[in-house]
């Protein structure tokens, strides 16, 4: 068992940045299975010498969700000063928040349920991290002095527990420069099992018309993309759809072409997890089948290229959208990464959907049924003729 040991003194610092720690870190070792990391804060004061083995490195807020912070992790100046097994990570923290599981049994639950699904090299990556009450002390007074404006403002009292816990060191896919990243969420790319057989929305698109037409609008139908065209036959179809979600031709080339195999992957599991639909489980077994489906279809797809930058001009768009070969000196031939550029894609936010979520699943399909969302055939009040769902668009 690894142990990372940042020692604060009058050297931590908050800067300007009230969640900007600045840190002496060490890496040591604990027997015992499995292996994990140990953050702790020893004050030995400022002036104090130092053994070679600690090593100064910034600690800083970078976003939150509803279960956890993130952290980044950075050396204070020479790269070298961060230790090896801390660079490219970040660190997420587990709020003080009754439904939030411990960082241990999050990583026990990942590991159960969905580590064996993918290919390693396309999930994000977690190990153990045991952080000393000290250093989430620190945290804490950084987080309850931060700028309003600069958290969620319904989140604004989420802290970390006053007392010794743990982490998890992830995968950090956030960019440098010269690197250039996107991140989607695929969703629903099936339709579901409830939907009725002359539908005109999946399900993805079904619930973004109902929620329009309540004046609600999330992160996810700001995309405006049909997840159905993202795994499409037609690579023409598949390309428009991921021409809307970036600039950057290399990557959504990769997107419309190399990263196929993990995104059909994903739908096979959704598809599995979930044959009767939300509305026809009942016993347990299925039930927790289920949470791993709505888990697989809410999960985030980061991928990142390192490389000059691959964003186009605009002139050949129409070509691009229509199924046309792109140029010699973009680097790219039928979605392969090549010349001075590589790409990587990983799936995250795998945290298993909890059972308490039955209701408000079984609830929302039945009302997306019901009020003839599906089938563009909801109240004339409400009613938009459908021009993004797949199932619209070409009646596949």
């Amino acid at each position: 068992m690894a142990c990372i040991s940042p020692q604060a003194s009058s050297s931590t610092s908050l800067s300007s940045n009230p969640t900007r720690l600045v840190m002496f870190v060490k890496v040591s070792y604990v027997g015992a299975y499995p292996p994990y990391f140990i953050i702790e804060n020893n004050d030995h004061g400022e002036h104090q010498p130092l053994a070679a083995e600690w090593r100064k490195c910034i600690i800083e807020y970078l976003d939150e969700g509803g279960a956890n912070f993130i952290f980044t992790l950075r050396p204070a100046s020479d790269p070298l000063d961060l230790p090896s097994r801390l660079r490219g990570k970040l660190l997420r923290l587990p709020k003080s928040l009754p439904h939030v599981l411990p960082a241990d049994e999050q990583l026990q639950t990942f590991r159960r349920n969905f580590g064996n699904l993918f290919p390693v090299e396309h999930i994000i990556i977690a190990e153990l991290v045991r952080v000393d009450h000290s250093v989430v002390a620190a945290l804490n007074n950084g987080l309850a002095h931060m700028q309003p404006s600069t958290r969620p403002l319904h989140r604004l009292t989420d802290l970390l527990p006053d007392s010794d816990m743990a982490g998890q060191l992830i995968t950090d896919m956030t960019t440098a420069p010269g690197q250039t990243l996107v991140q989607l969420k695929p969703k629903w790319l099936h339709q579901s099992p409830n939907a009725p057989t002359n539908s005109r929305r999946c399900r993805t698109c079904a619930l973004r018309a109902y929620r329009a037409a309540k004046r609600e609008r999330t992160a996810s139908d700001a995309q405006e993309i049909c997840p159905l065209a993202l795994i499409h036959g037609d690579i023409t179809i598949r390309r428009h759809a991921f021409a809307q979600i970036t600039a950057d031709r290399k990557l959504r080339e990769y997107l419309a072409v190399d990263a196929q195999p993990l995104l059909r992957e994903l739908r096979e599991c959704q598809v599995d997890f979930d044959e009767a639909g939300v509305l026809g489980v009942e016993s347990e077994t299925a039930i927790k089948s289920l949470c791993k489906a709505m888990t697989l279809r809410d999960c985030t797809l980061y991928v990142r290229r390192n490389g000059e930058q691959g964003s186009d001009d605009g002139s050949d768009d129409e070509n691009y959208a229509a199924g046309g070969s792109k140029r010699a000196d973009d680097g790219v031939e039928g979605g392969t990464s090549e010349g001075d550029s590589t790409i990587e894609a990983r799936l995250g936010d795998l945290d298993l959907k909890l059972p308490g979520r039955l209701d408000y699943w079984k609830r929302t399909e039945q009302d997306l049924v019901d009020g003839g969302w599906y089938t563009n055939e909801e109240d004339a009040a409400l009613r938009t003729p459908e021009t993004i769902c797949t199932l619209s668009v070409d009646g596949s």
